[in-house]
Protein backbone atom coordinates (compact mmCIF):
# COMPACT_ATOMS: atom_id res chain seq x y z
CA UNK A 1 0.00 0.00 0.00
CA UNK A 2 1.29 3.48 -0.74
CA UNK A 3 2.08 5.55 2.30
CA UNK A 4 3.47 8.91 3.31
CA UNK A 5 5.27 9.44 6.59
CA UNK A 6 7.03 12.23 8.48
CA UNK A 7 9.50 10.80 10.98
CA UNK A 8 11.31 12.95 13.53
CA UNK A 9 15.02 12.66 14.12
CA UNK A 10 14.23 10.72 17.29
CA UNK A 11 12.40 8.09 15.23
CA UNK A 12 8.89 9.12 16.33
CA UNK A 13 6.29 9.10 13.56
CA UNK A 14 4.77 12.58 13.39
CA UNK A 15 2.46 11.94 10.43
CA UNK A 16 1.25 8.83 8.66
CA UNK A 17 -1.10 8.49 5.71
CA UNK A 18 -1.82 5.08 4.21
CA UNK A 19 -4.64 4.30 1.82
CA UNK A 20 -5.24 0.96 0.10
CA UNK A 21 -6.68 2.83 -2.88
CA UNK A 22 -3.56 4.11 -4.64
CA UNK A 23 -5.65 6.53 -6.72
CA UNK A 24 -6.62 8.53 -3.62
CA UNK A 25 -3.81 10.80 -2.52
CA UNK A 26 -3.88 13.22 0.41
CA UNK A 27 -3.49 16.89 -0.27
CA UNK A 28 0.13 18.00 0.27
CA UNK A 29 -0.98 20.76 2.64
CA UNK A 30 -2.43 18.09 4.97
CA UNK A 31 1.07 17.26 6.14
CA UNK A 32 2.36 20.83 6.55
CA UNK A 33 1.57 20.94 10.31
CA UNK A 34 3.62 17.76 10.83
CA UNK A 35 6.53 19.20 8.84
CA UNK A 36 6.35 22.42 10.88
CA UNK A 37 6.36 20.38 14.11
CA UNK A 38 9.37 18.40 12.88
CA UNK A 39 11.18 21.66 12.08
CA UNK A 40 10.41 23.06 15.55
CA UNK A 41 11.67 19.88 17.22
CA UNK A 42 14.85 19.96 15.14
CA UNK A 43 15.50 23.65 15.79
CA UNK A 44 14.55 23.50 19.47
CA UNK A 45 11.60 25.92 19.27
Amino acid sequence: MPGRFVIGQDGVILYAEVNPDYTRRPEPEDMIPALQKAARLTNGF
